[in-house]
């Protein structure tokens, strides 16, 4: 039973169970659990090795887009800073995204901004 699917493990075990082999249906039924507890530990640990590949990555769009505003290059800052707020929102990228938009745009941005920075420090 080593390395069978849960559904195979829950199938064995009930024809186990039906044909009165009821020792060999309850071997079958635990298996079923502890790889159901592994599938979900396995996709937890994927699941946060994905959240913090996006932190990365968004730290990496908001150094491109101050890179570009530096350089003049203001549509290209906006998208990086749209990029970076797409992988992971942060008061940062807000802030700057605000820095390069326009009037109305510029304000929801920053205040979304100030908001995640305060969340962020009520947090700690």
């Amino acid at each position: 039973m080593s390395g069978a699917s849960i559904t195979n493990l829950i199938i064995m075990g009930d024809r186990a169970f039906e044909s009165n082999e009821i020792n060999l249906a309850a071997e079958a039924y635990k298996r079923a659990i502890a790889q159901g507890i592994k599938e979900e530990k396995e996709e937890k640990e994927e699941k946060e090795k994905k959240e913090e590949n996006n932190i990365k990555m968004s730290h990496c769009y908001v150094r491109l887009g101050e890179c570009c505003s530096s350089n003049g290059e203001i549509l290209s800052a906006k998208g990086y800073f749209n990029k970076s707020i797409q992988a992971h929102e942060t008061y940062q990228a807000r802030m700057l995204l605000g820095q390069v938009t326009q009037a109305k745009e510029s304000l929801e941005n920053i205040s979304r901004g100030i908001s995640l920075m305060e969340s962020e420090l009520n947090s700690t």
